[in-house]
């Protein structure tokens, strides 16, 4: 088992490594992308801001769905590598912008002047998510909105394991492997007890809204029978209805700064 960073700083150099480039991640992973995408569109509807701050988001792979939800689009990102590939595609854009992710700050941005804050496939590199969940409060403006999706350690199938050996499912942080691709320095990744999440999102008075389970049908025949366009849909019915169960292996929580 992997031993875990520090802190989610640790991780910085394999996306900036000259051999990985993390658009081959998404290779083949159709179905993940666009459930997350339905995800957002769905926590996000009918609402309109002023900016939203994708906070790790790499090379912007949402940035075209975020930028419907708001006026102006931060892409943040503590790998130079990444912002890079963003503005290549994006550069020309007016409406996007690009930080780079200071290694001693989580949320660069000025205390309660953020009104959307999106935060995906962040969290599995962070290990102490009070010392982020802290600063997220502080940015954000009173009202704010923040999307944080959480590696949901207590999916379905690791509840059904833990059952079979009579052993708890543990309430932590738990390492969940090392992902080398041929770099020097592995990069441990963690998964979270989605449940302790929620309560951790309260204790920071962050009033979680909303919670949606992604990505319910990742592993399994029915993902290798059915049509990308059947998936998709199927995904959208089940995502609020199995919420409440944490069934999948991604959770959406919309969250308010009260």
């Amino acid at each position: 088992m992997a031993t875990p960073p520090k802190n989610q700083q640790d991780t910085i150099n394999f996306y900036d490594d000259d051999k990985h480039d993390y658009r081959d991640f998404w290779v083949g992973r159709d179905y993940e992308n666009l459930s997350e995408e339905v995800a957002i569109r769905r926590l996000l509807k009918g609402q309109h801001f002023s900016t939203a701050l994708d906070y790790g988001g790499g090379y912007g792979r949402l940035s075209e769905v975020l930028l419907n939800y708001a006026d102006k689009y931060v892409l943040v990102d503590p790998s130079q590598k990444q912002l890079d590939i963003g503005k290549e595609k994006y550069g020309k854009n007016p409406d996007i912008s690009y930080v780079l992710l200071d290694k001693k700050d989580y949320v660069p941005a000025k205390d309660e002047s953020i009104d959307l804050l999106v935060m995906v496939r962040v969290t599995h590199h962070i290990i102490d998510l009070d010392k982020t969940l802290t600063d997220i409060h502080r940015a954000l403006k009173p009202g704010g909105k923040a999307i944080i999706e959480v590696a949901n350690y207590a999916h379905f199938m690791h509840r059904i394991k833990h059952f079979a050996k009579l052993k708890k499912l543990p309430a932590g942080p738990v390492p969940v492997g090392d992902v080398s691709n041929g770099i020097k320095e592995d990069t441990p990744f963690v998964n979270h007890n989605a449940k302790t999440v929620n309560k951790q999102l309260n204790e920071h008075n962050l009033r979680v809204e909303t919670i949606l389970s992604v990505s319910n049908l990742r592993k399994g025949i029915v993902k290798k029978t059915l049509s990308m366009k059947q998936l998709i849909r199927l995904e959208a019915t089940l995502q609020p209805k199995l919420a409440k169960l944490y069934f999948g292996p991604s959770i959406f929580f919309l969250v308010e700064k009260v």
